[in-house]
C-alpha cells in the first residue's frame, strides 16, 4: 500500500503509528499530543474501505429514515453507494472518513508487526478536534491528533 505518515511534520514508519484498542483522548505524563498527517493513494483507500463503507452507508440510510436525523453532508451527497462515489463529495468524505470510519480505516492499514508503537491515534473530542479527510489529486489525506511517547 502507498501510505505516508508524518507526526509533527516528521516521517514515521507505519508500524510505529497505531489505532489503540481503547480510545485515547489526551496525553498523560510522559506523552504529548502532536498533529499527524496520513496520505494514502486513492486506489488503496478504496481497497481497504469498500466493505466497511458499504455497510456504514446502508445502516446510516436506514437509521436516518427511522430517526429523521440525517448526517447533513451524507444526505446532501445522496448517500453515495460506494467509497469511489463518496470521493466525489468533499464534505461527505470529510465527515464519513474523518469521523465515522477512521477507526475501521486505521485498523485495516495497521501492519501486523506493530508491536512497539510510539504514536497512537487520538480519538476526537468534538468538531474542532476531529480528524479531517480530504482528496488531493490521487491521494486521500487524513489530518488530526495523535498521542506520542515522550515530550519532545
Amino acid at each position: 500500500m502507498d501510505i505516508e505518515i508524518t507526526v509533527d511534520g516528521k516521517p514515521i514508519e507505519r508500524n510505529r503509528f497505531c489505532n489503540p484498542v481503547m480510545s485515547l483522548h489526551r496525553a498523560d505524563a510522559g506523552y504529548s499530543s502532536k498533529p499527524f498527517e496520513l496520505r494514502i493513494a486513492t486506489r488503496d483507500l478504496v481497497t481497504v474501505t469498500a466493505r466497511p463503507y458499504a455497510r456504514f452507508v446502508a445502516e446510516m440510510k436506514e437509521d436516518d429514515e427511522i430517526t429523521g436525523d440525517p448526517v447533513p453532508a451524507l444526505l446532501e451527497a445522496g448517500y453515495p453507494a460506494t467509497i469511489t462515489e463518496l470521493l466525489q463529495h468533499a464534505a461527505a468524505l470529510d465527515v464519513v472518513m474523518g469521523t465515522y470510519l477512521i477507526g475501521d480505516f486505521l485498523n485495516a492499514i495497521q501492519p501486523e508487526d506493530t508491536e512497539q508503537p510510539t504514536c497512537w491515534y487520538a480519538t476526537s473530542m468534538g468538531e474542532s478536534q476531529r480528524t479531517r479527510c480530504a482528496l488531493e489529486g490521487d491521494t486521500v489525506i487524513f489530518s488530526g491528533l495523535c498521542i506520542c511517547r515522550g515530550r519532545d
